[in-house]
């Protein structure tokens, strides 16, 4: 007998938990796969409400993920459930508590949901910290436990031209199929057998494909060459002397910035004292826009009036870098998930 598989090729239905201000749905359009966002949760108020602004199309709730339910999320069929946990039980500058701080408890809730519904696709973000915490631990023991395949990450703004060092935790995952045993031989792919890895991935995969219209330094093939944190660098050295030759960086500098240093230490304790050193030296915080710009919001993206400046800030501080996050989906998902670019969503691709 002679067979033909396929692998069809999906219109991706994602669920966003913590959805926040909705930079993943951001990722998701500069991703350029075809997608529909089902249904968009959180639990501030204010964040729903920016979301809403910027989503009208797309149902956003103001609810507690505890009171979700496994029938709630059968029936809203998504393929991918995107999840950026509150980071302030992980984060260095938090108290960490972790599982013993109450604002893990609807991350708990969510692990569960995982084990009873076992969407196709996982996608999750939070701060440096996470994957050294038991909350981590359990959850890739639920995922080990219900087949999924995953990658982790490491990874900075910075890895993709963007002038921000904001390091954030990553995963990608997907549940395994018998259509994923024919992709995982796909030479490059993200889920490949010969890429399946449980160590956390500190640089972009090398070999990762290009993210269609984009010319960051990942895409352009200028950081291949680079490997993990922790190898001998000295040979990339020699390629920052011209720079260090057209700069002058001249000893007269280096009091200069010793004086801010110490200027620095011995105000930064005191507001007003800071906020007349910044003036004195022609400095000023980002406006909300400018920050929204450094996460790679859209240039339409905006905000409410009656949200304020303060709020603003807050909001982009918790929520993800839209570039980084659509490259994670392009090289996770890219594979079984139509683009924007093809124009057919019921195209198929024969194996």
């Amino acid at each position: 007998t002679f067979s033909i598989s396929f692998v069809v090729k999906l219109v991706m239905r994602v669920l966003e938990l913590y959805s926040g201000i909705g930079g993943i749905h951001c990722a998701f359009e500069k991703s350029t796969l075809d997608y529909e966002v089902v249904t968009a949760i959180d639990i501030n108020d204010t964040a729903t409400l920016v979301y809403r602004r910027n989503f009208p199309g797309t149902p956003a709730l103001n609810r507690v993920l505890e009171s979700l339910s496994m029938q709630e999320l059968v029936s809203m069929k998504s393929d991918l459930w995107s999840m950026s946990p509150p980071c302030q039980p992980f984060t260095r500058l938090g108290n960490r508590k972790c599982e013993a701080d109450k604002r893990t408890i609807s991350f708990t809730h969510v692990l569960t949901l995982i084990t009873s519904v076992q969407p196709s696709f996982l996608l999750l973000e939070n701060v440096k910290g996470f994957e050294e915490t038991e909350p981590w631990r359990q959850l890739l023991d639920v995922l080990d436990k219900c087949g999924y395949v995953y990658q982790q990450f490491l990874l900075t703004p910075l890895q993709f031209g963007i002038p921000n060092c904001r390091l954030r935790f990553y995963l990608v995952a997907r549940r395994k199929s018998a259509s994923d045993e024919l992709v995982s031989q796909t030479s490059g792919h993200l889920f490949s057998r010969a890429k399946l890895t449980n160590r956390i991935h500190l640089v972009p995969p090398d070999d990762a494909p290009a993210l269609p219209g984009c010319h960051c330094p990942t895409c352009l093939g200028m950081t291949r060459h680079i490997t993990e944190p922790g190898e001998d660098f000295s040979n990339y050295l020699a390629y920052c002397q011209p720079i260090a030759n057209f700069i002058d960086m001249t000893a007269s500098h280096l009091p200069t910035a010793q004086q801010i240093n110490s200027l620095w230490t011995s105000v930064k304790n005191d507001k007003e004292s800071v906020l007349t050193l910044a003036q004195s030296l022609g400095l000023r915080f980002f406006n909300s826009r400018e920050v929204a710009s450094l996460l790679c919001f859209p240039p339409g993206y905006s905000f409410p009036e009656l949200v304020t400046e303060k709020q603003r800030i807050r909001l982009l501080g918790n929520s993800v870098n839209v570039m980084v996050v659509a490259h994670l989906i392009y090289w996770a998902f890219g594979d079984v998930c139509c683009s924007t670019e093809e124009h057919d969503p019921d195209s198929r691709t024969a194996v």
